[in-house]
């Protein structure tokens, strides 16, 4: 019986391989029969864009735990692969097949999700709902209202809460946890050494980008004078990608990646030459959330590390080329109210309150955000950029279903609660968690922690911290 069931996994196993072999060969000869038609640039598009999603392919296909490192980093390097690919070509567009890359790679979590999800805990399956009927009302409001926007603002909602699904069908331990960290940690690690470059030197490809880009808030494109985006789109991705990477690297010594401390220097650096005040002060809530949830021996001995920590990279930031500027930024978060940008942040929040009572029910998703371009032009609507995530959710979602979406966190939150009470867990998985929901509720504060490239941090960090956390009181979890 034994030699039967081998001899039927080979069987399968060549016949997965030649149907791969048959779908590699059909997209090959797809592409070379567009490129007769199709201009050029779109087909080195569509030729990058699968080449991307091929190794993720594969990884889902296979099962492998690496597949959610891989997707972090197409988060991370895509916007850069795209500029590269417009300076190129000497031509800039507002929409690009490629920016869509990074939605299609994280999609293949669908592939291990479906195999096993019947085997979802029935409170995951309680929160997975709350959050599927708020995003499914949103799009019927929506799609009437905004069109295609509201499927690709759907996409921004829902692909990065597959990381929560993922985490329980694929059941991995916390060997695969710290694999994760460490390999994001390494990754950040070099978005900040490109960081740094981009700083100093002003890659041609970045100041071309600059140019055509209609952003006021990054600088002016000259070595020392660009407020460093690296390798994402702009400072408050790359402001926020660094920050998450950088909390579980300074918490736990085995999510520091390869560099140890001297990568944790290199993500500092560079995200304070972001000058992105959100990803500090959400640093913040999420070191003090995690020490204080510490009941160990070690707890003093962790404040005082992290304490000297900054007061090195304080004095180390102070003699940097253009410390001014960056010195001027952390200084301004002692005095609010002289705050320029803060006082338009209140005020634009204090705007909104008429339009969402005018408006109870919502606008529906692809009214807030970069995909009201695809209604507009190419050019963000009235919404594109937002700077309140609380406001962001009850606009697009009302005010019944904005807090049914609340709903569907507190109920994440709760099960890191309930896990933290096991003995059978370690405990820093959960409070991991904990911190970074912390850290995201503070951050709604200047823009949506829950969407697009944001989303898909927040969960990963959130999914890694619920590891091992499988059959821990599903009872208690309703």
């Amino acid at each position: 019986m034994l030699s039967i069931n081998v001899f039927g996994n080979r069987i399968n196993k060549r016949i997965s391989a030649f149907f791969l072999f048959c779908f590699m060969m059909s997209v090959a000869l797809l592409i070379g029969m567009g490129s007769v038609w199709i201009p050029f640039e779109t087909v080195v598009q569509v030729s990058l864009l699968l080449a991307v999603l091929l190794p993720s392919f594969l990884l889902a296909l296979s099962s492998s735990s690496w597949l959610l490192p891989s997707i972090i980093a197409t988060w991370a390097f895509l916007p850069e692969v795209r500029r590269l690919f417009d300076w190129l070509t000497g031509g800039y567009t507002s929409i690009s097949l490629l920016s869509i890359a990074p939605l299609l790679v994280s999609m293949m979590m669908l592939i291990p999700i479906i195999r096993k999800i019947h085997e979802l805990p029935k409170p995951v399956q309680t929160t997975i709902f709350w959050f599927a009927i708020t995003c499914g009302y949103g799009l019927s409001i929506g799609f009437v209202k905004n069109g295609v926007a509201s499927l690709f603002d759907l996409a921004g909602y829902i692909i990065p809460l597959l990381i929560i699904p993922y985490i329980y069908t694929s059941k991995l331990g916390q060997k695969e946890r710290d694999r994760w960290l460490s390999a994001y940690a390494n990754i950040a690690v070099i978005v900040a050494l490109y960081g740094l470059i981009q700083y100093l030197v002003a890659p041609p490809w970045d100041v071309f980008w600059m140019n055509h880009v209609e952003m006021n808030s990054i600088g002016r494109p000259e070595p020392l004078s660009i407020r460093v985006f690296s390798t994402l789109n702009s400072p408050g991705p790359a402001g926020l990608f660094l920050s998450g990477a950088l909390a579980p690297m300074l918490l736990e010594q085995r999510w520091r990646g390869f560099l140890g401390w001297l990568g944790v220097a290199l993500v500092a650096i560079c995200l304070a030459l972001t000058m992105v005040r959100a990803s500090w002060i959400t640093l913040v809530i999420i070191l003090a959330t995690y020490m204080l949830t510490n009941n160990s021996r070690h707890k003093l001995r962790s404040i005082l590390s992290l304490l000297a920590f900054g007061v090195v990279m304080y004095v180390v930031l102070s003699r940097l080329p253009g410390a001014e500027a960056i010195m001027g930024r952390f200084q301004s978060l002692g005095s609010a109210s002289e705050d320029q940008s803060f006082n338009e942040r209140l005020a634009f929040s204090m705007n909104l309150i008429p339009t969402l009572l005018q408006n109870p029910l919502g606008s529906g998703l692809g009214s807030i955000g970069v995909g009201t371009k695809l209604e507009n032009g190419g050019a963000l609507g009235t919404f594109g950029d937002f700077d309140n995530g609380f406001w962001a959710i009850f606009l697009t979602f009302g005010i019944v279903f904005g807090f049914f979406f609340f709903r569907g966190v507190w109920l994440v939150a709760k099960r890191a609660i309930v896990a933290m009470k096991s003995k059978s867990i370690p405990m820093n998985g959960p409070r991991l968690t904990l911190a970074v929901l912390a850290g995201a509720f503070v951050s709604l504060i200047f823009s949506n922690a829950f969407t697009g490239l944001n989303g898909v941090i927040l969960w990963f960090l959130v999914g890694a911290g619920l590891v091992g956390t499988y059959q821990e009181s599903d009872g208690d979890l309703k």
